[in-house]
């Protein structure tokens, strides 16, 4: 038996009622087909010639689905392969939704099967795979195949959200994932940036700050203090050096602007006159 979390259950449902379009480029000749009646019949739900047409058309598309599917059964797709074969699913899903929106369709159509339990093996026969393999790329424990395990876990995700422990290996390998690079103090080569008068140099945690927001997600820079406090090793280092530094004389400058403006406040006196 198997027990769904509800917000879990409620994506599985929402892949077959989302927008078409995205689905369009699955649709077979026979999809389109069994669009057109479904089409046919919401705008006229009591025909009972159309109720047959859309119910036997829709049985056999999906039976169309379950032949293409029998090889996701035996476990000789991969899992992008599971993953197309999920979105066809989709298309029947789709179709069913939008059959089962039509007013007393249960009563004309009681026998009509449900897509959703097939989405639902395929995908996690999908998640199952690419979570298998992003755990054998973890286990090389090098920061290149820890990029390739969370390319390998982010699908699991998408293929079945939550998947087993996804969340907390996704995690792990994002942080084996990670480059680390520190960022030194600037070298100012001939002299101190003391020396011009000046107390705080902020151009290494400004450099940091500024590195880290453009910065691709598996590059991270440090400051040496960041580094030391997070028991941290650099992968590269970023040396920094200003051989000739030439800051002009410090001065201030102010402006002084005078503005009036008329404001009404009342009136007063017949006829009356603005105050």
């Amino acid at each position: 038996m198997r027990v769904f979390h509800p917000f879990l259950l409620m994506a599985l449902i929402c892949w077959g009622c989302g927008s078409s379009g995205r689905l369009s480029k699955y649709y077979s000749e026979e999809d389109k087909a069994v669009l057109e009646l479904i089409e046919g019949l919401e705008k006229n739900p009591t025909d009972k010639n159309l109720i047959r047409q859309v119910g036997d058309a829709y049985d056999a598309a999906f039976q169309t689905r379950l032949r293409k599917s029998d090889a996701s059964v035996t476990g000789s797709q991969t899992a992008d392969q599971l993953m197309v074969t999920a979105k066809e699913w989709e298309v029947v899903q789709l179709m069913y939704n939008r059959i089962r929106k039509i007013p007393d369709i249960d009563r004309k159509l009681p026998y009509l099967q449900d897509p959703l339990p097939r989405l639902e093996q395929v995908r996690q026969q999908a998640a199952e795979q690419y979570y298998n393999a992003g755990r054998t790329y973890l286990s090389y424990n090098t920061r290149q195949h820890a990029q390739t395990a969370v390319d390998l876990f982010e699908n699991a995700n998408k293929a079945w959200p939550g998947y087993k422990d996804v969340n907390s290996l996704l995690e792990l390998a994002n942080e084996k994932a990670i480059t680390r690079v520190l960022v030194n103090p600037v070298n100012y080569y001939r002299y101190s940036y003391s020396y011009w008068g000046f107390q705080n140099d902020w151009l290494q945690q400004q450099m940091v700050r500024d590195l880290n927001a453009r910065a691709f997600r598996n590059v991270r820079f440090f400051t040496e203090y960041e580094l030391r406090a997070q028991r941290l090793v650099p992968d590269k280092i970023v040396e920094l050096d200003f051989v000739d530094l030439f800051v002009d004389r410090v001065h201030s400058e102010n402006r002084r602007y005078e503005r009036t403006k008329r404001i009404q406040t009342g009136q007063t006196g017949k006829p009356p006159r603005p105050i």
